[in-house]
């Protein structure tokens, strides 16, 4: 039987598993989501164990060769209207152009992420864009299970943990799956984007309808919230200075399990590997306007064969692989643990996300300050 475990990543597989809808996924104090069973309907069957990713590695061997290329969409209105490079949108273009189903990360609601299926290129749009919120799968996994067996070629699109549970709720990796992750930087605390929400629209006394998290108007490097509002009015705000991307990124809202994950390695557990190339400085800059270069890894060759094959829409080059490694922290290693995480946490649930932070930055200050006195003393 399943156990309630920090390692636990929330995926949902376990609950998909149980065959008398035992498992329910419930949220913790601070929004992650865990497994509770209900022992009336438990009979001790084992498959919520079988495909738990604590225990079940025997999926998850991974091909060792890989490719590294720096990638860009050509069509620049395109480019603006996602994250980075705008790799995905071109690779679920060409699966859908070829009579595929694409299955990504879809906004719902502010606040609510859903994993969502696609068979136009319409209904893609949405899985465009970094949400940094982490979705539900538990409405795909029988929808992708039924078009596995159904042969047309699937584009799986998530995190590098969710790729790990359709592996291992499919059981194999089918010949007609593609899978592509993004590097993650962590799984963050829906109570503290919650409060963040909460927050801001009670600041601006409107309801917020939308956030794009990576919005471009200052260019790809620089990039900052464009947070619009039921009044009508959209308020923009740089990650350097928003609350929730500031304890995002200083790892205080992340899951627990995160700060070990095994997913964060090199060979990647997916077809196709996407992030942001951060300290490319090639041709792309100029051919992208400077609104973004994707970092694409492929392991092994089905997402090599699907890269190479959307250069109708891609600016492609070859990337040096230790320039990629140097370029992106997480593709070779999880968030760092950060000792005032739980604290923070805690202060977020009491007292609200604002005060959180500023409560860890006068204590971040103060303890930076007295290290400093204490070194020059020695």
């Amino acid at each position: 039987m399943i156990r309630s475990d920090k390692r636990c990543k929330g995926c949902g597989a376990c609950s998909y598993a149980c065959p008398t809808n035992a498992i329910e996924m419930t949220a913790d104090e601070y929004g992650f989501s865990y497994p509770k069973v209900n022992r009336d309907l438990c009979i001790d069957c084992g498959k919520c164990d079988s495909v738990c990713l604590i225990d079940n590695k025997t999926l998850l061997a991974r091909d060792e060769i890989e490719n590294y290329y720096a990638a860009c969409l050509k069509n620049p209105k395109e480019l603006l209207n996602v994250s980075s490079g705008g790799v995905f949108w071109a690779l679920a273009n060409q699966v859908i152009n070829n009579n595929g189903i694409v299955y990504g990360a879809s906004a719902v609601a502010a606040g609510i992420v859903e994993h969502k299926r696609a068979e136009t290129l319409e209904e893609v749009l949405d899985m465009r864009k970094s949400k940094y919120l982490v979705s539900s799968l538990m409405g795909v996994f029988e929808d992708l299970k039924r078009d596995v067996a159904g042969g047309r070629i699937i584009l799986f699109s998530g995190l590098p943990c969710q790729i790990a549970a359709i592996y291992s709720c499919l059981g194999y990796r089918p010949d007609n799956l593609i899978t592509c992750e993004v590097v993650c930087h962590g799984c963050p605390s829906p109570l503290a984007f919650n409060s963040f929400l909460g927050e801001i629209e009670k600041e601006k006394n409107s309801s917020v309808t939308g956030i794009d998290f990576r919005d471009k108007t200052a260019k790809w490097k620089h990039n900052q919230y464009a947070i619009s509002f039921s009044d009508g009015s959209v308020e923009k705000q740089s990650i350097l200075i928003n609350p929730y991307h500031k304890a995002y990124l200083d790892g205080l809202i992340l899951r627990e399990c995160c700060v070990s994950c095994e997913f964060s390695g090199l060979p990647r557990i997916a077809d196709i590997t996407l992030a942001d190339f951060w300290l490319y400085r090639g041709d792309l800059l100029k051919k992208s306007e400077e609104n973004g270069v994707s970092l694409v890894v492929c392991t092994g060759k089905r997402g090599r064969e699907l890269v190479e094959g959307s250069q109708d829409m891609l600016f492609i080059e070859e990337a040096n692989r230790e320039l990629a490694i140097k370029s992106c922290y997480h593709l070779t290693h999880p968030p760092k643990r950060n000792v005032f995480r739980n604290l923070f946490l805690k202060n977020v649930s009491r007292y609200g996300l604002t005060y959180a932070g500023k409560r860890y930055t006068r204590l971040h200050s103060f303890i930076a300050r007295n290290l400093q006195r204490a070194m020059s003393w020695l």
